[in-house]
């Protein structure tokens, strides 16, 4: 059986090949949405904290700047057998952890398609 550690490792690496800013804090991936304008804003990434964590609106400000933001975990789901799921930031279930490209572009369209403030 897989670690939780290296499913989280393996979503990390696929969100990072599409421009989320990932990193794997005490054993939470954190993964923020790119700027609206390539180029534009701040590697918020580099400034979080493993105590961070989004606001009501699923979003995290840093210097004022807020973006969207999933935080990540991998862990034994007991309704499914002890299978590895990954869960959101409000525990809730995405997808198995061996389903990395669905978990992926669940989360990749849940960051594209949410409204800041909504």
């Amino acid at each position: 059986m897989t670690s939780p550690a290296a499913q989280l490792q393996q979503l990390m690496a696929r969100l990072d090949g599409q421009g989320h800013e990932v990193r794997i804090i005490k054993g939470r991936l954190f993964v923020i949405a790119p700027p609206r304008v390539a180029g534009e804003g701040s590697r918020l990434i580099d400034v979080i904290a493993a105590t961070s964590r989004p606001d009501e609106h699923g979003c995290m400000t840093y210097n004022g700047e807020r973006r969207r933001t999933e935080v990540i975990t991998c862990a034994a789901r007991s309704d499914d057998g002890g299978s590895l799921w990954f869960f959101d930031s409000a525990g809730e279930p995405i997808e198995p952890a061996t389903h990395i490209v669905d978990a992926t572009l669940r989360i990749g369209s849940r960051l594209a398609c949410a409204q800041v403030g909504r």
